[in-house]
């Protein structure tokens, strides 16, 4: 399946470069960082679905170990440092009865090949009975370890939240 998918980003690049006609290098490149965005965008999707289902665990699969994740509420700002230690405060938390995130627009922009920065936003319903609305948005580090990509900071910026 990825070999297909690079294949048609491939031919995608291809034909949106043609007056230009970069290099094999360039190409190869920016197929990379193609594919790459993909990924990127498979790690905040995963993180929206595995949240609705109640299974924290799975955040084992998207940050990185020595995840800094900071929640940010106005002028409350707190920290928590670790993937395991996000977890199991997610867990004490208590799973709602509903719990709906939908992401919208994300903005890549890659350090290098291995690192790179983002914007994210996000709208989430969460609560019992009467869910609350959440507009948040997310700026992430990420980082390509050992040929895959983590979420390796989050800044979880809660932008509005109506009852």
């Amino acid at each position: 399946m990825k070999k297909l998918i690079a294949l048609i980003l491939t031919l995608t690049v291809v034909a949106a470069t043609l007056s230009a006609k970069p290099s094999k290098k360039e190409l190869q490149m920016k197929q990379n960082q193609l594919i790459d965005r993909m990924e990127i965008r498979e790690l905040v999707a995963r993180y929206a679905v595995e949240s609705d289902k109640g299974n924290q665990d799975y955040y084992r699969n998207i940050f990185s170990q020595n995840l800094r994740l900071r929640i940010i509420m106005g002028e409350s700002v707190n920290e928590i440092n670790g993937v395991e230690n996000m977890i199991e405060i997610y867990k004490k938390g208590g799973a709602a009865k509903i719990s709906f995130h939908q992401t919208g627009q994300q903005v890549l922009d890659f350090i290098d090949e291995n690192h790179a920065k983002g914007v994210v936003y996000l709208t989430a319903l969460l609560g019992d009975e009467k869910p609350a609305k959440m507009c948040i948005r997310y700026e992430d580090t990420y980082e390509k370890i050992d040929g895959r990509w983590w979420i390796t900071a989050r800044d979880q910026i809660f932008v509005h939240r109506e009852q």
